[in-house]
């Protein structure tokens, strides 16, 4: 005798653009970088542009700015995953960020 198992899953999508997903994951990156952990944001766009944007607009001590700028904003996602390759070859602590 077969017994099959019938299963539902749930799955839920969302669009969020550019500046939704920056602004909902600043908080996140923010306490990260106060950790002194390093950030990898995997995205399907380039965010450099928005999130400069995004950075002149908001209320923070400039050097916070710039820490948050310098994460590497682009859709260079080969070149991310070298650098979590060598993070965890040196056993660094880091953090990423999924956006598609």
């Amino acid at each position: 005798m077969s017994i099959s198992q019938k299963t539902k899953e749930k799955m839920c999508a969302f669009y969020a653009s550019d500046y939704h997903f920056e602004m909902i994951s600043l908080p996140y990156i923010d306490k990260n970088i106060d950790k002194n952990n390093k950030i990898i944001v995997f995205t399907e766009n380039n965010l450099e542009k928005t999130m400069e944007t995004l950075l002149f607009n908001l209320n923070l001590r400039e050097e916070k700015k710039d820490r948050i700028f310098n994460i590497d904003w682009k859709n260079n996602d080969l070149d991310k995953f070298r650098k979590i390759k060598e993070s965890i070859k040196s056993r660094a602590k880091h953090n990423s960020i999924y956006k598609r």
